[in-house]
């Protein structure tokens, strides 16, 4: 434990959380179980493309809260936060287009860029390209989309950069989506430590691992995960299910409190 400057103890390792919240651990691993549940009974329709993504950004992001929590639990300094970086950005996007259903075109259209990225690595490597007209067709589309999904000239340099499938940074789809106050320590400071800063070797240096935020922010993303999965497949965008109430107080019971309602969920824990 270290006490802040307010003479408050926050825990830094596992083991603090576990002795603070023995619950933490079977709670965590319940509603992973469920995500898994709830994925393998999901019936994929015929042109749901946004539930297609849904599914998918569960499924990855439930793999990296698993390691997240298998790296926390070993007092992981690093692998730890940028794999809550990926979830987070996964799960911002997720309800971003579950929000915006009509963005979701864009999205799925910008992947002729990034596969044609990999064909063109492929055949340097190995030879071996694809036949036509699969590589006229690729490349056609890949060309179609570098063209709309190109950024506005800047008016103070004059140049245009390239985008991604939207030209939101990632904490403006936060604060679209009401998870902006997470930005800070699921996607700035993980930032820091992925790439190459001087904060973020000095960060290396150092025995502690932020354990409670990181903690903190993979509940809140399992939280995420089943609210939007439910509004979507159970089509409880007003009428929560018993599920998404079940979620949200399991989330108090650790945190006791949350920066956000989870757009009006949270409810009084029961006793």
């Amino acid at each position: 434990m270290k006490a802040t400057d307010a003479g408050v103890c926050k825990p830094e390792t596992w083991d603090d959380i576990v002795n603070d919240h023995p619950k933490f651990p079977e709670l965590m691993a319940k509603w992973l179980r469920l995500i898994g549940v709830l994925l393998q009974s999901t019936e994929a329709l015929e042109g749901d493309d946004l539930g297609l993504l849904i599914s998918g950004f569960m499924f990855a992001s439930a793999v990296d809260i698993n390691d997240v929590l298998t790296l926390t639990h070993r007092n992981s300094r690093s692998g730890a936060p940028k794999l809550l970086r990926s979830a987070y950005e996964r799960i911002v996007t997720m309800k971003y287009l579950a929000a915006n259903p009509t963005e979701v075109p864009k999205f799925i259209g910008y992947q002729s860029i990034d596969r044609q990225q990999i064909i063109d690595e492929c055949a340097s490597k190995l030879g071996e390209d694809l036949t036509e007209p699969a590589r006229s067709n690729l490349a056609n589309a890949a060309k179609q989309a570098r063209q709309e999904y190109k950024a506005e000239v800047c008016p103070h340099c004059n140049m245009r950069k390239q985008t991604n499938w939207t030209p939101r940074t990632v904490k403006q789809l936060a604060d679209a989506t009401g998870m902006s106050h997470m930005h800070f320590h699921s996607y700035v400071l993980p930032s820091k430590m992925m790439h190459t800063t001087f904060y973020g070797t000095m960060e290396f240096m150092k025995s502690a691992a932020p354990t409670y935020n990181i903690l903190n922010c993979a509940h809140e993303l399992i939280v995420h995960n089943v609210l939007t999965h439910r509004r979507h497949f159970a089509k409880a965008e007003y009428q929560p299910t018993p599920m998404m109430k079940e979620v949200a107080e399991d989330y108090l019971r650790i945190w006791v409190y949350a920066e956000t309602s989870f757009e009006g969920m949270l409810l009084p824990v029961r006793s």
